[in-house]
């Protein structure tokens, strides 16, 4: 295992835990566990899942984000066309957690 990789796996366990204190805070200020995700679910997310989550505070990707992500971090030629307020951003920024 390499530095990077080991450094990898210790960020994205960091980002579960944030994201389980973040979900439990949530239930405790509102005395109610709609809308949070369970621990088991958390960890079956991928990475662009979780950021999408955890950092964009997005409960889902619009059609076909998820796909453009997948595809640009596995060096697929890529050409999106998306309306305005398509979620291109989304995409260019997600991306930036994979590299």
């Amino acid at each position: 295992m390499t530095r990077t990789s080991v450094s990898s796996v210790s960020n994205k366990k960091a980002r579960i835990s944030s994201s389980i204190n973040y979900a439990e805070a949530s239930c405790q200020g509102s005395g109610e566990a709609a809308g949070t995700l369970s621990y088991e679910e958390l960890q079956a997310l991928d990475d662009f899942e979780l950021a999408n989550i955890v950092i964009f505070g997005n409960k889902s990707f619009r059609p076909l984000q998820h796909q453009a992500c997948k595809a640009f971090v596995h060096k697929q030629d890529c050409f999106i066309l998306m309306p305005t307020g398509g979620g291109k951003s989304l995409c260019y920024q997600v991306t930036v957690f994979q590299l």
